[in-house]
């Protein structure tokens, strides 16, 4: 298990801020907390990298220049417009820098993949953070003191903030009697999450704006058999699953035992580690 938190803002007290993350997050009986701090090449932001033991922070990459950096986490499989891209997942990271510098917003439009990833841009003084089409990696994010807290998961957060986060009492109820969170919040009060295919921005202002970069638009298509929705749905998977395999050499597998795990694993073919849950 592994994470990325970023701290963005005038007055960030890191070292306080890491102390207090490592003593929540230390457990024993489980391999050492790690955490890496990057920092970037100008003021005002810093990304934590974290996780147990020596395994390395998985699918996590960052590009920078004097201006400009790149935190990506998961997998990229496609620019879109831009053109294909390398297996390795750290080029594209570096391409993404570069196309960010002539493009700006346009380069977020075009990405295909897994991923969650943010932007920091010096010479507008704006941050963009954003997920996927299906926030497939989850982005939460709360504000402090002008400036913004956000990582793939909550609990990090809460422990980065300088004080104690209340409980949402409807984020609460949800989790306790759906498994489930309401909207954009969780168990937390002031902490929210991106939903598919948003982004958020913070500029000179200080103001945090979240928009859609992709909504789903559905058109129905009348006529169509149960036997060409199959092979429709087959061919998507595969050409799916070829694009995964392009960018990860040894793949792992979410399975929830359902009929669409077990074809989504055919899909994909040998070799996949599966992963499965069970209660």
């Amino acid at each position: 298990m592994a994470g990325w938190v970023t701290l963005i803002g005038d007055s960030l007290d890191v070292p306080a801020r890491l102390e207090k993350f490592q003593s929540i997050f230390s457990v024993q009986g489980v391999p050492r907390l790690i955490v890496r701090e990057i920092e970037h090449k100008f003021q005002k932001a810093i990304t934590l990298a974290w996780g147990w033991g020596k395994g390395g922070f998985a699918d996590l990459y960052v590009a920078e220049d004097d201006n400009y950096a790149v935190v990506l986490h998961g997998c990229i499989t496609g620019l879109g417009r831009f053109g294909a891209i390398q297996t390795d997942q750290q080029d594209v990271a570096d391409r993404i820098l570069k196309l960010w510098q002539r493009n700006k917003q346009g380069i977020i439009d075009e990405l295909n993949g897994s991923f969650s990833g943010l932007i920091y841009d010096k010479k507008r003084d704006r941050v963009d953070i954003f997920v996927d089409r299906f926030a497939s990696r989850p982005v939460w994010y709360t504000e402090e003191d002008k400036g913004i807290i956000a990582g793939n998961f909550p609990s990090a957060i809460a422990a980065l903030k300088s004080g104690p986060l209340k409980l949402n009492p409807a984020g609460l109820w949800s989790l306790l009697h759906t498994g489930r969170q309401v909207g954009n919040q969780g168990l937390y009060e002031g902490l929210y999450c991106l939903m598919a295919g948003q982004r958020l921005a913070k500029g000179k202002n200080g103001a945090v704006k979240v928009e859609q970069w992709w909504s789903r638009k559905y058109e129905p298509r009348e006529g169509v058999s149960l036997r060409e929705w199959g092979e429709l749905i087959a061919e998507s998977l595969r050409q799916s699953a070829s694009r995964y395999k392009k960018t990860c050499s040894n793949p792992y597998l979410f399975l929830s035992g359902g009929l669409d795990s077990r074809v989504a694993a055919a899909a994909i073919g040998s070799p996949v580690v599966g992963i499965s849950l069970c209660t």
